[in-house]
């Protein structure tokens, strides 16, 4: 990186104190910034998670070792999979992030896709796909058939030298959730090129100057684990249940270290048999095999959405939910505290340390770990812009004493499509000239956020030392908590206490 990165402009001096301090009961303070919101790095979580010691030149022992065994040829890989809304592997900050050979789509055929079909990027007798093809076989002989039937078409197209009618071939339909989740997870560092405006040069009409390209603007965004390996399996947003099934499958045959829901799935109240039944018993099976986080749910304080609902002190996924922590300064001691979030379930109910209002107890395995506030306005909970004016009459808004001041920040569609859309009507390739660089990225909250780091925090530790098992101590047992959890002390900020 440049110096300019490595020592950062002024605008990030808010970084320097970022403690929550009461000053009274009815009001709030925060960092003081530039402009309507305070001033904070887009990396903040990194430096809160204890991942990143230095911003500025990214130091991390975490991910030297990371690095060191990512580089040994005989170790497996850091393999994620996330099954939610498809992911734009053509973004910056992912194209060398995403296992482009592996990562399939099975929103519009319940069997899948191969979701890159240019042979330029991906050989059709490339031999992860033909492992994969042999280990469908033996555990799921529909999807296998279906995946050998699909590699035999594309080997076909490929010897008789049709390239571009299989670049025609090929969907490219990406989810802005799906990609948010992904930067979050293993987005790495990169350049790009950016074409500059006319006017910047002092030119009237606006347009873009054909012969002024700026190479290699730095684009340092980075995700919890910038060495893991992503393969994402896409799904609808509203996804039926042999979707899933046929999802989860192939995901166990992909013996993924880790895997991340970061979604919930609409299960109906009432049904009968199969195929939700299927689905859960695979879904089951796949939480035996690999370490599964679920997003809690952003909407029920006391119950968490499906499939997080199926987590259980003995099997299932991890829920996840969404936590601050802030500083409170008593007596010259500082006692750090961890707070849900106001949309997050209840930890204490979800965990069985508080009964619910039907005076019942759930018995759940939940963590939870950073995200950020989302605005609301409901008959529980009126949340308003934290920064506005705050009236002396009404006082501050409900619950927003805490209010987290830094968003989350994560990797977007690029163009006119996604949660940050650019203003000009273009889509750059994924080494092609870029326009403008505020569409490749966006504000992302929720506990979507939370699985995404809990999973990318996870997939640190090697798959040999990961442990699938849950920890003996209880959930209100400190000793053990944090350095047991996960099996080392990687698991850094994953929070039950």
């Amino acid at each position: 990186m440049n110096n300019d990165l490595q020592n950062p402009k002024p605008i990030y001096a808010a970084d320097n104190d970022l403690r929550y301090v009461d000053s009274h009961p009815d009001f709030f303070s925060h960092p003081s910034g530039t402009g309507f919101r305070p001033a904070f790095h887009a990396l903040w979580h990194l430096k809160e998670l204890g991942l990143v010691n230095d911003l500025g030149s990214y130091t991390s022992p975490a991910w030297d070792e990371a690095k060191a065994y990512a580089g040994v040829a005989d170790n497996p890989p850091m393999r994620v999979v996330i099954i939610d809304t498809a992911v734009d592997y053509n973004h910056p900050n992912l194209k060398d992030s995403v296992d482009k050979a592996l990562m399939r789509d099975f929103s519009r055929f319940d069997k899948g896709t191969f979701a890159v079909l240019d042979t330029n990027i991906v050989p059709a007798n490339d031999a992860s796909r033909m492992q994969i093809e042999a280990a469908t076989m033996t555990m799921e002989p529909d999807l296998g058939a279906a995946i050998a039937k699909e590699r035999a078409w594309i080997t076909e197209k490929y010897n008789n030298n049709n390239n571009d009618l299989l670049k025609n071939s090929q969907q490219r339909v990406f989810g802005a959730h799906g990609t948010a989740v992904a930067g979050l997870i293993g987005a790495r560092p990169t350049t790009i090129s950016l074409r500059e405006p006319a006017f910047f040069h002092g030119r009237a009409d606006g347009d873009f100057d054909e012969s002024v390209i700026r190479q290699c603007v730095e684009l340092p965004y980075a995700g919890v684990n910038p060495f893991s390996q992503i393969v994402p399996l896409s799904v609808s947003a509203s996804p039926r249940p042999e979707m899933l099934f046929y999802a989860i499958q192939y995901a166990r045959c992909l013996a993924p270290s880790i895997v991340v829901v970061a979604d919930s799935w609409e299960r109906p109240a009432e049904y009968n048999g199969t195929p939700w039944e299927d689905l859960e018993d695979a879904f089951l099976d796949l939480c035996k095999e690999s370490l599964v986080f679920c997003a809690a749910g952003n909407d029920d304080l006391e119950n968490l959405v499906y499939p997080a609902s199926l987590s259980s002190e003995r099997e299932g996924p991890w829920a996840v939910g969404a936590c601050e922590r802030y500083y409170v300064e008593e007596g010259g001691h500082t006692t750090v505290v961890v707070n849900d979030l106001s949309y997050s379930p209840d930890f204490e109910i979800a965990i069985g340390l508080e009964e619910t209002s039907n005076h019942e107890k759930n018995s759940q395995w939940m963590i939870r770990t950073l995200s950020t506030e989302l605005p609301r306005f409901d008959q529980t909970e009126q949340k308003i812009d934290p920064w506005g004016t705050i009236d002396k009459e009404l006082g501050s808004p409900k619950a927003s004493t805490k209010y987290p001041p830094r968003d989350v920040i994560t990797t977007d569609l690029p163009g006119r499509f996604g949660y940050n859309p650019a203003s000009y009507k273009y889509k750059p390739l994924a080494d092609g000239e870029h326009y403008e660089i505020a569409s490749l990225f966006c504000r992302f909250a929720g506990t979507s956020a939370s699985a995404a780091i809990a999973g990318g925090l996870a997939s640190l530790i090697p798959p040999s030392m990961l442990k699938l098992t849950r920890p003996g101590a209880r959930p209100k047992d400190e000793a053990g908590t944090l350095a047991k959890l996960l099996g080392r002390d990687l698991a850094l900020h994953l929070f039950r206490k």
